[in-house]
């Protein structure tokens, strides 16, 4: 995904500071080169414009799966792409993909609470 104002790319080290941060962040991991990821991003983009929200983009084919497998078993992802809302905690929750815009509409306004 190219970046813009809702969009912002992170390598994995970003991507591990994310996850330890103490605030919500909403995080899709996928790729370019992965179908299934490209056919969602359209709707990613929509809902994260409709929202006026920012999500960070890991690109898992530009990393070594040696790298991030630790992490991914860690925060429990066992399908790629994902996306996840983190909880300001170091866990998780994954939002299901057939439903991505209402989850992050219902986010949306949770977070600004």
């Amino acid at each position: 995904m190219k970046p813009s104002k809702l969009i912002s790319p992170v390598d994995l080290q970003k991507l591990t500071a994310l996850l330890q941060e103490s605030q919500f962040k909403l995080i899709f991991i996928g790729s370019p080169r992965d179908r299934l990821s490209r056919l969602i991003v359209p709707k990613l983009k929509y809902a994260l414009k409709l929202n006026s929200i920012q999500a960070y983009y890991f690109d898992f084919a530009d990393a070594d799966p040696d790298d991030y497998q630790s992490l991914f078993y860690r925060i429990d992802i066992t399908a790629l792409p994902s996306l996840m809302i983190t909880n300001g905690d170091g866990s998780v929750t994954s939002i299901d993909l057939d439903h991505l815009e209402k989850a992050i509409q219902f986010w949306s306004q949770k977070s600004t609470r």
